[in-house]
């Protein structure tokens, strides 16, 4: 697929389907990383404080123009205006010219671990496109009655079911809303779809959203960055993590059910539904069941793409020195030209 020129940014700078065994053993051998830092360190960050907070106002604005006004660099292009979508605290980042319809983001549970962090790590400033970055649902602004003592209590009782799962679910619902005020902003069009990027339990959302029926025609492409793909997955970097095993229970076993990516792709495709393009990037010094899950998503999702639309609107790329935390460093400019590079094809 050739580069749309047009969507090639002006600020630019150089730069698995069946259910495993709870038993199953996996091995960790030449494990880097323990997720110390990564989607089961829930400890919720504020947003940043010192960004300028502006409500989302009713004015309507051409297609692919600024649909959120705010203090501009030199340059004209946004360094990161702090604005609330329908309820949602979100960061918008935004290029001097606009000619891509939006790109949604979303953080994880550690770093980074908040709409501002997001947008530093992974400005995507050479997309012409104005990025969204979302506060997940039990973060920040946003965060429980009871703060860190209550996520914490509910990942004791049930990480599943009483965190995961909430979680995506209710960031599933806040897309849903993003997008209608998108269109009623006149910054996309009436049957413009956004493109997502999501990292680690945001990509696992970004996923849910692919497989959501009325969202899923909404979405042109995906990201998914260190990501668990499966409720399995996620369990097994819970025991990891934790040091003792998750007990499964019927309200886990319905989480799982919806958190069963693969399978609800398959379903959207036997249903004659446009799926579409995903990049699942996984890096290689990430915990183990990451790297088995990415392998795995990969051999079950594959061949439907390759039988609706061709190989080259799925992919998962494992990339070598690269963990879990990626947001500084050479790690941070490999994920950066990496996500660039493939939405700029997308």
């Amino acid at each position: 697929m050739k580069i749309d020129p047009f969507c090639v940014g002006f600020d630019a700078q150089p730069a698995a389907g069946s259910r495993l065994t709870k038993r199953e053993a996996f091995s960790t051998r030449g494990l880097v990383s323990i997720l110390v830092q990564a989607a089961l360190a829930i400890m919720p960050v504020q947003m940043a404080t010192s960004q300028p907070v502006v409500s989302a106002s009713s004015q309507t604005t051409g297609p692919h123009e600024r649909c959120f006004r705010g203090n501009a660099s030199s340059t004209g292009a946004f360094i990161g205006v702090a604005v609330h979508i329908r309820g949602v605290p979100a960061i918008v980042r935004s290029p001097s010219r606009v000619t891509c319809p939006p790109i949604i983001l979303w953080h994880g549970f550690g770093p980074p671990a908040d709409p501002h962090a997001l947008s530093e790590a992974l400005p995507l400033d050479g997309i012409a496109a104005e990025k969204v970055y979302l506060e997940l649902p039990f973060f920040g602004e946003r965060s429980l009655p009871g703060g860190t003592a209550e996520l914490m209590a509910r990942q004791d009782r049930d990480y599943l079911a009483q965190v995961l799962a909430p979680v995506v679910s209710a960031a599933r619902a806040d897309l849903a809303a993003i997008i209608t005020e998108l269109r009623q902003r006149g910054c996309l069009a009436s049957d413009g779809r956004v493109t997502l990027v999501g990292f680690s339990a945001g990509g696992l959302a970004a996923l849910s959203a692919v497989t959501s029926g009325t969202i899923a025609r909404d979405i042109r492409a995906a990201v998914v960055i260190n990501a668990p793909t499966s409720a399995e997955t996620a369990v097994r970097l819970f025991e990891l993590a934790s040091g003792r095993p998750y007990k499964w229970s019927a309200a886990s076993d319905t989480a799982a059910h919806s958190l069963n990516i693969s399978a609800w792709l398959l379903r959207q495709r036997e249903a004659g539904a446009a799926l579409p393009s995903v990049l699942l990037l996984q890096g290689a010094e990430d915990a183990a069941p990451l790297v088995y899950g990415a392998q795995a998503f990969e051999r079950a999702v594959e061949p439907l793409y390759a039988h609706e639309r061709g190989p080259s609107e799925f992919e998962v790329r494992i990339l070598p020195r690269v963990g879990h935390g990626w947001a500084t460093g050479e790690q941070r400019s490999v994920l950066e030209t990496t996500v660039t590079e493939w939405l700029q094809r997308h």
